[in-house]
Protein backbone atom coordinates (compact mmCIF):
# COMPACT_ATOMS: atom_id res chain seq x y z
CA UNK A 1 0.00 0.00 0.00
CA UNK A 2 1.22 3.28 -0.53
CA UNK A 3 0.29 6.83 0.79
CA UNK A 4 -0.41 9.68 -0.54
CA UNK A 5 1.06 13.18 0.32
CA UNK A 6 -1.85 15.74 0.70
CA UNK A 7 -1.22 19.38 -1.28
CA UNK A 8 -3.29 22.91 -0.04
CA UNK A 9 -3.42 25.88 -1.96
CA UNK A 10 -5.23 28.56 -1.39
CA UNK A 11 -5.89 32.15 -2.88
CA UNK A 12 -6.41 35.52 -1.23
CA UNK A 13 -6.27 39.08 -2.60
CA UNK A 14 -5.13 41.97 -0.58
CA UNK A 15 -4.32 45.06 -1.41
CA UNK A 16 -0.49 45.17 -0.93
CA UNK A 17 2.44 45.01 -3.65
CA UNK A 18 3.13 41.26 -3.95
CA UNK A 19 6.55 41.37 -2.29
CA UNK A 20 5.01 43.34 0.91
CA UNK A 21 2.41 41.02 0.87
CA UNK A 22 4.81 37.88 0.99
CA UNK A 23 6.66 39.47 3.60
CA UNK A 24 3.61 39.90 6.03
CA UNK A 25 2.34 36.40 4.97
CA UNK A 26 5.42 34.58 6.18
CA UNK A 27 7.20 36.97 9.18
CA UNK A 28 3.75 37.81 10.57
CA UNK A 29 2.51 34.27 10.22
CA UNK A 30 0.88 33.73 14.28
CA UNK A 31 -1.34 36.77 13.96
CA UNK A 32 -3.20 35.37 11.28
CA UNK A 33 -2.53 30.94 11.64
CA UNK A 34 -4.61 29.24 13.45
CA UNK A 35 -3.18 26.72 16.09
CA UNK A 36 -4.23 23.44 16.25
CA UNK A 37 -3.27 20.16 14.61
CA UNK A 38 -1.40 21.52 11.60
CA UNK A 39 1.15 22.67 13.81
CA UNK A 40 1.80 19.18 15.47
CA UNK A 41 0.44 20.05 18.82
CA UNK A 42 -0.57 18.13 21.26
CA UNK A 43 -2.68 18.80 24.09
CA UNK A 44 -1.66 21.18 26.53
CA UNK A 45 1.29 21.89 24.58
CA UNK A 46 1.61 25.05 22.23
CA UNK A 47 3.59 25.43 19.22
CA UNK A 48 4.33 28.56 16.89
CA UNK A 49 5.13 28.06 13.02
CA UNK A 50 7.85 29.91 11.50
CA UNK A 51 9.73 30.12 8.13
CA UNK A 52 13.57 30.10 7.76
CA UNK A 53 13.10 32.78 4.93
CA UNK A 54 15.32 31.31 1.43
CA UNK A 55 14.58 28.51 -0.42
CA UNK A 56 15.65 25.54 0.73
CA UNK A 57 14.79 26.88 4.05
CA UNK A 58 12.56 24.76 6.59
CA UNK A 59 8.72 25.35 7.86
CA UNK A 60 8.92 24.31 12.00
CA UNK A 61 6.66 23.42 14.29
CA UNK A 62 8.09 25.09 17.59
CA UNK A 63 7.04 24.20 21.24
CA UNK A 64 6.13 27.65 23.08
CA UNK A 65 5.55 26.46 26.48
CA UNK A 66 8.86 28.64 27.95
CA UNK A 67 10.57 25.30 28.29
CA UNK A 68 13.37 24.25 26.35
CA UNK A 69 12.22 24.76 22.87
CA UNK A 70 11.56 21.71 20.64
CA UNK A 71 11.62 22.14 17.02
CA UNK A 72 9.90 19.74 14.26
CA UNK A 73 10.47 20.70 10.42
CA UNK A 74 6.93 19.93 8.93
CA UNK A 75 7.83 21.40 4.97
CA UNK A 76 10.50 22.51 2.66
CA UNK A 77 10.57 25.50 0.63
CA UNK A 78 10.91 25.09 -2.96
CA UNK A 79 10.22 28.25 -4.34
CA UNK A 80 11.06 31.52 -3.00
Amino acid sequence: MTSQLASVRATVVVDLAPAEAFDVFTTEIEAWYRRGAATLGRRGQDRVLRFERHLGGRVLSIRDDGRDGHTTEIGRITCW
